[in-house]
């Protein structure tokens, strides 16, 4: 089982705790902080959003994953990209008002294969 600790400097306390139901591989942040990505050791993805504890499963996130970027731009904010292993690129974006979904949802848009260097 694994957990994530949020620490507060200015007070040197824990704040807040988040229990995982799996082991944490990897966490990356959002560049605001405001929510992150969490790999597991079941090799599956997460968007984890501190503030209220909701956990999002990213669909199709690939097994092999070797990093994660966040776009930076102030207008897509909520997109973000998974290089594997292979030198495949899996784009998502986050979509806020999913209808069919009852709320958010990951939408998987794109795969781009690049060449090894």
């Amino acid at each position: 089982m694994g957990s994530l600790f949020f620490f507060f400097l200015e007070d040197w306390a824990v704040v807040h705790e988040f229990k995982h139901n799996a082991g944490v591989k990897d966490i990356i942040p959002e560049p605001n902080g405001t929510k992150l990505i969490l790999m597991d050791v079941k090799a599956c993805g997460y968007i984890f959003n501190p503030i209220n504890d909701e956990l999002l499963v990213i669909r199709s996130f690939p097994e092999n994953s070797k990093t994660v970027l966040w776009d930076n731009s102030i207008t897509d904010k909520e997109v973000f990209a998974v290089l594997d292993n292979e030198n495949v690129l899996h784009t998502f974006i986050i979509n806020p008002d999913d209808v069919d979904e009852g709320g958010k949802s990951i939408i998987y848009c794109l795969i781009k294969q690049y060449p090894d260097n």
